[in-house]
C-alpha cells in the first residue's frame, strides 16, 4: 500500500490556497469541512491542515518548503511494495531532518538531521517511518521538540 500526506500548522483553507497559488492549480470541490484539489485533500486535524495524497503521488520537496514559509510541516510518504519512504520535517522553510530510503535506487538515499524521538528509535529501515507516523499522528509537535 502507498501512503502520503502532509501536516502543516495553519488553516486547511488557507493552505488549499497557497498550494492552488505555487502549483498553479485552479480548480478544487469545496465540501463541508474538506477541499479537494488535484488529487489532495485538504482537512482540518486538531489544528492542523491535513493534506493526505491520493495514488502513488508524492510532492516536490520545493513546493513543500513553499509551504512551510512560517510555519511547521510534516511530510510522510511510503510504499510497502517498492519498500521506499520519504520523512521530510520542516520548520519555516528549514529542513530539520531528512529522511528518504529507496530500495531499488539507494544512491537516492538521504539522512539529513536528526530528531529528538530517535533517541528511543533510530530511523534505519523504510518501514521505521511508521514510528514516526505514529507520533505525527499523537501530537505533531513532538517531532519539532529539540
Amino acid at each position: 500500500m502507498t501512503e502520503g500526506f502532509v501536516l502543516i500548522k495553519k488553516n486547511y483553507k488557507e493552505m488549499c490556497k497557497k498550494y492552488m497559488s505555487i502549483t498553479g492549480v485552479e480548480d478544487a470541490i469545496y465540501k463541508a469541512e474538506l477541499i479537494i484539489c488535484d488529487d489532495i485533500r485538504f482537512e482540518n486535524r486538531n489544528g492542523w491542515c491535513l493534506m493526505t495524497l491520493w495514488g502513488d503521488d508524492t510532492i516536490a520537496e520545493e513546493i513543500l518548503l513553499e509551504l512551510s514559509d512560517g510555519t511547521r510541516l510534516l511530510y510522510f510518504f511510503s510504499d510497502d511494495v517498492q519498500l521506499d519512504c520519504e520523512l521530510l520535517v520542516i520548520d519555516d522553510k528549514r529542513v530539520v531532518r531528512r529522511k528518504y530510503i529507496y530500495f531499488d535506487t539507494p544512491k537516492l538515499n538521504r539522512d539529513d538531521g536528526y530528531l529528538k524521538v530517535e533517541e528511543k528509535r533510530e530511523f534505519l529501515y523504510w518501514n521505521d517511518i511508521d514510528y514516526f507516523v505514529d507520533i505525527a499522528r499523537e501530537d505533531p509537535d513532538k517531532l519539532f521538540e529539540c
